[in-house]
């Protein structure tokens, strides 16, 4: 039974320390993000046909056309893709507590009832 505790021991340690790195790796990563210091990778696709105009109206009672600076747009794309980003980064947050707490569950299941009542 010595060497299953030590199994179990070795393989809770290394979920605990395999979470906690995905986790700092997450935090690196979105702080770096946050802080400009990595460009934002371009995920949402900006075809040629994206109109910077805002039509209003139908054609038969005269359409009106309000122009959208080029700016907008491209705040409006670059805002999708920092959300996009940060869900990424939540989404390895919450991988490394479910891998660290795995790792608990092993460490503590490896202890026996009988050394709990001392």
């Amino acid at each position: 039974m010595k060497h299953k505790e030590k199994y179990y021991e070795i393989l809770g340690l290394g979920l605990i320390i395999s979470g906690v790195v995905i986790i700092v790796f997450g935090l690196w990563y979105g702080y770096n993000i946050f802080t400009g210091r990595m460009d934002i990778p371009a995920i949402l696709e900006r075809g040629q046909n994206v109109t910077q105009s805002l039509s209003i109206g139908n054609a038969h009672t005269g359409e009106t056309t309000i122009g959208l600076p080029s700016s907008f747009v491209q705040n409006a794309w670059r805002t999708g893709d920092v959300t996009i980003q940060y869900l990424f980064v939540l989404l390895i947050f919450s991988g490394g507590a479910r891998i660290a707490k795995l790792g608990i569950e092993t460490l503590r299941s490896r202890v026996s009832p009988k050394e709990d009542k001392v």
